[in-house]
């Protein structure tokens, strides 16, 4: 009679039907006190149930009337882990592998407890017996392939993570996984594609969405982002962090209305976040909403906002033509955080717009370390110049950021060459030509060209800090271009051309930033029309001076 129920009571348990299935085993345990099978499977149900507890007390009872079920171990294991005991678990699962080697779940639970206790490599070893011993063994795979990623064996996390993938292509964590490991191995692409993809799975959990949008802004895919945030955001409406970082996303995207509309969404949940104001606030800004944005950014300053609040008042002050306002906020940010690259690269800004050059130009410096710098230094491979003697070396000055910066910074060549160096020029390739006719230049190569010997190397716009150059000791020089004679096939303008002044930075389309101030340099001139890109043409048939600039 007890077999009989004990078997119908498992069958229940293996349909789901916990509570059926733990009726009948407590009826068992009462004829039967010694019935270790019941009272096991009693523990299993509780721990299914979130009692881990009381699930702990249940099992031991099952391992003091036999101990020599290496099942009862694992599950002693995960009522253990269930009670954050990862230590107690780890032991509990390595009796079960003393009992038996062969069993999956016993290697895959010590992997998991030694994954708690911080350690990877241990836990790694532990999933590759579990695997050995199941190569399907998917959750093994997909727990294995994320720690491999940390430890920089990336080779092996896709090689786990991809065949867990194709195991269960319709879960979203193997296939998360997947894609984190791919980004870490260099494939950008291929992994924002996957994180993209999971917008496909119809049970994929809020926390993997949210995640694989952070990773996919991160990356730059914005629009990709935005559209994980939204599904996400069908399933949890009322998580802050979701319309904040879609706001982000959207920004990027240049939807300035949305992105104000999410912001505020975002703020309706959580009035007094002062990160959500600060934020409100920037695309306030940029809407050219500018009291309101200044009374949202105070109140987020207020509110404890910090180095970013701070930061963005001190925008909002730039764009007013207010350097001083905007020189007192950065330094107000740095005060908050001292290392914050961005305030220092900003108050720099703000110093050299008031004249306080040599101030100016050391936080200027900070411009390699800014949330908002997209380049590289390159050469690092050779030492940087220190501003001192040059006689008997050579020197690479290297050009960064746009044309106009090229421009205007490689004046400096002539103050190089003054002080006895050989100067190379690393720079556009459409200004090659340009650079080349200066007298104090020796060489020009175009950036990703092969570049000859040089001793020392420095970014272009670092010059004026290393030269220690001031508003009082600014040289007068005379042109330093010279234009180069027109080829037989290039067309000489004649004196009754019409002109075009394309007035915008080199900044690309995914540069929100620089989109916007872009736009500010064309108001705060005097612009006698605004067109698009498309209107080019027009230009030239229309007999008056346009501004083209990105709106």
């Amino acid at each position: 009679m007890t077999d009989t129920m004990f078997d119908k009571a498992m069958a229940l348990h293996s349909q789901g039907r916990v509570d059926d299935a733990m009726d009948l085993y407590q009826q068992i345990v009462d004829t039967d006190p010694n019935h270790s099978g019941a009272i096991h499977l009693i523990g299993v149900g509780l721990s299914q149930k979130g009692h881990f507890a009381l699930a702990v007390e249940f099992i031991k009872n099952a391992v003091v009337l036999n101990g020599s079920v290496p099942e009862y171990y694992v599950n002693l294991g995960n009522a253990l882990s269930g009670t954050q005991d990862h230590n107690l678990a780890e032991q509990a699962y390595a009796q079960a592998g003393a009992l038996n080697s062969a069993l999956p779940e016993a290697w895959y639970g010590m992997g998991s407890a030694r994954q708690a206790q911080g350690q990877p490599e241990q836990a790694v070893e532990a999933y590759k017996k579990a695997i050995g011993l199941r190569p399907d063994f998917v959750e093994a795979l997909v727990n294995m392939a994320g720690l491999l990623v940390p430890l920089g064996r990336l080779d092996e996390a896709v090689e786990a993570a991809a065949k867990a993938a194709t195991l269960r292509p319709d879960e979203a964590k193997p296939r998360y996984i997947l894609a984190q490991a791919l980004e870490a191995a260099g494939y950008p692409g291929e992994a924002a594609g996957l994180y993209a993809s999971l917008i496909e799975l119809p049970q994929c959990a809020v926390s993997i969405l949210f995640d694989a949008a952070n990773r996919l802004a991160s990356l730059r895919f914005h629009a990709e982002a935005a559209l994980l945030y939204k599904d996400a955001l069908t399933k949890n409406p009322s998580e802050v962090a979701l319309w904040n970082n879609l706001a982000n996303s959207q920004r990027e995207l240049d939807q300035l209305t949305e992105a104000r509309d999410s912001y505020a969404r975002a703020l309706a949940l959580a009035p007094d976040e002062p990160s959500i104001l600060s934020n409100l606030g920037t695309v306030l800004k940029d809407l050219g909403e500018w009291e309101t944005s200044e009374a949202t950014l105070r109140r987020a300053v207020d509110l404890g906002g910090g180095v970013n609040a701070f930061s963005n008042l001190g925008h909002l002050h730039y764009l007013q033509g207010r350097a001083e306002q905007a020189m007192a906020c950065f330094k107000q940010a740095l005060e908050v955080s001292p290392e914050d690259s961005d305030a220092a690269f900003h108050l720099g800004i703000a110093e050299l717009l008031l004249g306080q050059w040599q101030a100016g130009w050391g936080h200027y410096e900070s411009r390699w370390k800014s949330r908002r710098n997209r380049e590289t230094l390159r050469h690092q491979n050779k030492p940087v110049w220190d501003g001192g003697d040059l006689t008997g070396k050579t020197i690479l000055i290297w050009s960064e950021q746009g044309l106009g910066d090229t421009l205007h910074f490689v004046r400096f060549a002539q103050d190089l060459a003054a002080k006895g160096g050989r100067v190379i020029v690393e720079c556009q390739d459409s200004l090659v030509s340009l650079v080349a006719k200066m007298p104090a230049v020796t060489a020009v190569v175009a950036m990703g060209q092969t570049l000859p010997a040089f001793d020392v190397q420095v970014p272009l716009l670092s010059l004026p800090h290393l030269l220690g150059l001031t508003v009082e000791n600014m040289p007068v020089q005379k042109p330093y271009f010279t234009a180069p004679v027109a080829s037989a096939d290039q067309q000489v303008m004649s004196d009754k051309a019409k002109i075009g002044l394309v007035w915008s930075g080199e900044s690309a389309r995914h540069d929100a930033s620089s989109i916007y101030d872009d736009v500010f340099r064309c108001t705060r001139g005097q612009c006698v029309d605004f067109v698009s890109d498309r209107d080019v043409v027009g230009i030239e048939r229309s007999g008056n001076i346009r501004i083209l600039c990105p709106y």
